[in-house]
């Protein structure tokens, strides 16, 4: 499998890698990212894993050609939409090579690309479906693999996505803590603003339950004017979880049982770790990137800044919180 990409998608790959293997007892190789491979790494169903600075392209198709290339894969899944690493993937022998058409890339180039691939070289493609859930396409491009390799049919999706690392120390949850993360990508609107945390902190801390607020440390000047607004009121100070090393910050969402974030990938790694997730998104993202559980709840608007905290509240009810 062929997936050098962020956190998030490592973590909602892990079900697909889970129902292949239980369809048909393989030897699954992942090639991840600089960004990814620690999720991967202890999964049992994947035999190796390799990591390639994404960064660097050169470097990535040179270690691709020496660990990957010279290996007699009955398959390879190039499981992003992206045609240098559907090129990429043509190195080496191979039985049969599998991946998505390329939906979002609108090249002349790609698209001669891809017919070129397809009609000379056997590359397999089928459509993603920018309406479905990530999950479903990757089950679909599955599917059509098996099928034409005429293996059996793929095993049901997991409702969990599994976070398999060592790193991650087993956890009582605390009844009614809820954890809030305010950081990730302003410009794509994966952030949690400053009235938003307001709101909520004022609405849920007088409760005298266990809160807390992860920051990136660029953020953490946010986090520490309004904790310092609210602490004014005599309510006790919220533990505030920043560190750059994302197995130490999951150790400490562990113990928490609610979570509320923006889209990304630490909204997928609570998901993995159980807590009741509330996502917020933009309406157009959320059908493809909702968290992958059944303990969860995805708040979209046209502008995940436009959802508003009276609906966090009612999801967080809805969740069981009191």
């Amino acid at each position: 499998m062929v997936r050098p990409d962020k956190m998030g998608d490592a973590i909602i790959t892990q079900v697909a890698i889970e129902a292949l293997f239980k369809s048909v007892a393989c030897n699954i190789d992942v090639f991840a990212s600089n960004y990814s491979y620690r999720y991967y790494d202890d999964n049992p169903y994947v035999r190796k894993v390799f990591n390639c600075n994404v960064e660097d392209k050169k470097e990535m198709y040179s270690l691709y050609k020496k660990v990957c290339a010279n290996e007699k894969y009955d398959a390879v899944f190039v499981l992003q939409a992206r045609r240098r690493l559907q090129k990429m993937a043509l190195m080496g022998e191979c039985r049969e090579r599998f991946g998505f058409n390329l939906a979002f890339d609108f090249r002349v180039a790609s698209r001669v690309f891809e017919w070129v691939s397809a009609k000379l070289r056997g590359f397999n493609y089928i459509k993603y479906d920018l309406s479905k859930h990530e999950l479903l396409n990757l089950k679909d491009l599955l599917e059509s693999g098996l099928e034409k390799l005429k293996l059996p049919r793929l095993s049901p999706l997991s409702n969990r996505c599994t976070l398999y690392s060592k790193n991650i120390k087993p956890a009582i949850k605390i009844p009614k803590s809820i954890v809030i993360n305010i950081s990730g990508k302003p410009a794509e609107q994966k952030t949690i603003l400053p009235s938003m945390l307001m709101s909520l902190l004022l609405s849920l801390i007088k409760d005298g339950n266990k809160i807390g607020i992860v920051a990136l440390s660029n953020d953490i000047h946010i986090v520490n004017d309004i904790v310092n607004k609210i602490i004014e009121a005599g309510v006790e100070r919220p533990e505030i979880i920043s560190d750059n090393d994302v197995f130490i910050v999951a150790n400490k969402l562990n113990c928490y049982e609610y979570y509320i974030g923006a889209d990304g990938g630490l909204l997928h790694i609570a998901s993995g770790l159980n807590l009741k997730c509330i996502g917020l998104f933009n309406d157009d993202i959320k059908p493809r990137w909702y968290q992958w559980t059944p303990d969860g709840i995805a708040i979209s608007a046209t502008s995940s800044y436009e959802i508003s905290p009276v609906a966090v509240i009612n999801a967080l009810a809805e969740l069981g919180y009191k």
